[in-house]
């Protein structure tokens, strides 16, 4: 399917309208496309289709009109006009895949978790969701290296987004805190001395790193009475 959006420059309403396709379409993930016709470029075209005011919003589907609307529409209606269209939702209800994820990963499942979230995101390129559980699967298994390159290769679009900021704040600290000493390492340090503030800080972090939360509260509390 293809949104022929009709425009000009000098169409305040259009400029409303152009940003919320242009996200529209992006959701839709390469199902929709997207083409935007100055009318004062291509006078012709206008009046083939007897376009007599814009914004304007063609779709076409098996190269031919399938359907169209005037003027600046809500959001959710632009929406319930597209899938019409397409003939199904733009956005797919994804949470029985997500909770399966989820289900793996605190089974530490990962490699299995790992493998389904390949084959997903190979379809749904733009699911952050899927695409975080993924980053942090590979985090989990100690594949920083792999992690680090593959957040590389995202898009500036998805790398703006909450989920990615918060997985690339969590490979920071899983990093930081693999180039020292073990967890089990620090514990005997800390044990034979109890007041070195930095070994106890250290292990803070390692419980914290290792979902130890209690301990780490623990620990804190105690260095701070």
């Amino acid at each position: 399917v293809i949104l022929v959006d009709f425009w000009a420059p000098w169409c305040e309403p259009c400029k409303q309208l152009s940003p919320v396709l242009e996200n529209i379409v992006n959701d839709c993930e390469g199902r929709i496309h997207l083409a935007k016709i100055n009318i004062d470029e291509n006078q012709q075209i206008a009046a083939q289709l007897r376009i007599q005011s814009i914004p304007v919003v063609y779709a076409f589907k098996n190269k031919q009109i399938a359907d169209a609307f005037q003027g600046v529409l809500p959001q959710k209606k632009i929406i319930e006009f597209i899938e019409k269209v397409l003939g199904e939702k733009i956005k797919k209800d994804n949470s029985a895949f997500y909770d399966e994820i989820k289900e793996l990963i605190s089974n530490k499942q990962l490699t299995q978790a790992e493998s389904l979230l390949e084959e997903f995101i190979s379809e749904n390129s733009k699911d952050v969701i899927a695409i975080s559980m993924y980053l942090n699967c590979m985090i989990e298994s100690s594949k920083f290296q792999e992690t680090n390159d593959f957040i590389s290769a995202l898009s500036k679009e998805i790398l703006d987004t909450h989920e990615i900021k918060s997985v690339i704040a969590n490979l920071q600290i899983k990093e930081n805190s693999s180039k020292g000493p073990s967890l089990n390492k620090i514990q005997d340090l800390y044990k034979k001395n109890p007041k070195n503030l930095d070994n106890a800080l250290i292990l803070s972090e390692k419980y914290f790193v290792n979902q130890m939360i209690e301990n780490a509260f623990e620990l804190l509390l105690e260095l701070y009475k």
